[in-house]
């Protein structure tokens, strides 16, 4: 049935709904890998790298979020412990038994986020500003912030990076638990040993895992095998990858920046004082945020 829909392959496409006032559907933009730039090569790699790197210290996501392959998180995100306020994706024992690996790691995510916010200044600046504008607002820690209250950076425009990689497939959804009104998506062909940049030159031949719009019959076909931006109203317009077929050493590794509501409602509680308002937390004494150093520094083995 997809068959049937638009593929988008090539060049900068923008997609307006024009029976709801010209609204974007979609901002998408194809680059060969033989037309980016040695420093954008170079900033590429070193983001894809840190990534696969980071799995190592972060849990997948549970089974509800996926039909195949791998989704994970990492930076900030909703306490999942009794009195922590906030706190970051970590696989703790991971962690602690691996601290040099593990903070030497978290000190290149400072880089990893003004790439990435560079990027997506660059690509659709409004809705970056917006983006970042809800974080100062409402007190939100940017996902390479080593403490909750850490001043945010010009670039720093999300909490966490949600990526997927593994051939990772999904049903049509809503996320509906995002408050941004965009999400920036950045899908990249990576050598599956190392994460590292692949080009199609050494033999990248990974095939399918088209993006699908399917209120709106068209997709992203990544025939093109080359980075693939895209922005989008993801709480507002449904989408789904497609299976894909999975060469020996290669994957697609895709990236997303949001802020999800829970993010934004627990910070701005966090801020104005409400949080300690709530029965659980009356006991202020006990409370703390889940930023790395608290976390290794406790030494909690969970």
């Amino acid at each position: 049935m997809v068959d049937k829909f638009h593929p988008f392959h090539h060049g900068k496409v923008i997609v307006r709904d024009t029976s709801n006032h010209g609204e974007v559907v979609s901002v998408i933009q194809f680059t060969p890998i033989n037309e980016l730039s040695a420093i954008e090569r170079e900033e590429i790699n070193f983001v894809t790298t840190f990534l696969h790197q980071s799995k190592k210290f972060v849990n997948p996501t549970g089974p509800s979020r996926t039909w195949g392959g791998r989704m994970w998180g990492i930076g900030w995100r909703k306490c999942m412990k009794a009195l922590e306020l906030f706190g970051r994706y970590i696989k703790l024992r991971v962690a602690c038994q691996s601290r040099t690996e593990y903070f030497a790691l978290a000190m290149k995510s400072f880089r990893v986020s003004n790439i990435l916010g560079q990027m997506f200044k660059n690509f659709a600046n409004i809705p970056f500003e917006s983006n970042r504008d809800l974080m100062e607002t409402n007190g939100i820690a940017s996902f390479a912030s080593a403490k909750f209250n850490d001043s945010l950076s010009k670039l720093d425009c999300a909490p966490h990076i949600t990526f997927t990689s593994n051939g990772f497939f999904n049903p049509p959804h809503f996320d509906k638990g995002d408050t941004s009104e965009y999400a920036f998506a950045l899908f990249v062909p990576t050598n599956s040993s190392d994460g590292t940049l692949a080009d199609p030159s050494s033999g990248y031949n990974f095939s399918g895992g088209r993006f699908v719009f399917p209120d709106y019959r068209f997709y992203i076909d990544f025939k093109q095998k080359g980075i693939v931006k895209l922005l989008w109203p993801a709480k507002n317009v449904k989408h789904c990858t497609l299976p894909a077929v999975k060469p020996k050493g290669f994957r697609r590794m895709a990236m997303t920046l949001q802020i999800t509501k829970k993010a934004l409602n627990t910070c701005r509680d966090i801020k104005n004082g409400k949080i300690y308002l709530r029965k659980s937390y009356c006991n202020k004494k006990n409370l703390y945020f889940g930023g790395r150093r608290n976390y290794m520094g406790n030494g909690q083995m969970r």
